[in-house]
């Protein structure tokens, strides 16, 4: 797991490189996150098991922790990319929350259009899981361009 997180960060990282605008980072981010994971599916699988609410299936305190930390590393990349997109309305000592909210909006929205993708549901309503990530990331720019 700690491999595949790694090479998750390293993926996102690239895909938003720091001269983008904040917005083309942001998206290049999020897509560079879900495609990672369209494409291995056990990688996420793996994922939301160990990560899930039962405690019998945890690698134990310390692994579970380095894991944890691994995704936020990663996380925090669209974090980074939202203190560039901030609001003038967002005072100085909010920014930090609001970024993480943003980001963990935004990590909300991946992990849906993946469950989407991979069980099929994007078909069955009549879209692509991809089409929903781009949907959600044009409202994020529609919105933080008010």
């Amino acid at each position: 797991m700690e491999a595949s997180l790694d090479r998750l960060y390293t993926t996102v990282a690239k895909a938003s490189a720091p001269e983008a605008d904040a917005l083309t980072a942001l998206s290049r981010a999020a897509h560079s996150f879900f495609s990672y994971y369209v494409s291995k599916r056990f990688e996420l699988d793996l994922g939301l098991y160990l990560f899930g609410t039962d405690k019998s299936k945890s690698l134990g305190r310390d692994r579970d922790n380095i894991l944890n930390a691994r995704l936020l590393q990663t996380l925090n990349i669209f974090s980074a990319c939202f203190v560039r997109l901030v609001p003038s309305s967002i005072s100085d000592d909010k920014i930090t929350v609001w970024a993480q909210q943003e980001r963990d909006a935004l990590f909300a929205t991946l992990l849906g259009t993946l469950m989407l993708a991979h069980t099929g549901r994007d078909i069955s309503i009549g879209t692509e899981a991809a089409t929903v990530l781009k949907t959600h990331l044009k409202a994020i720019e529609i919105r933080l361009k008010k």
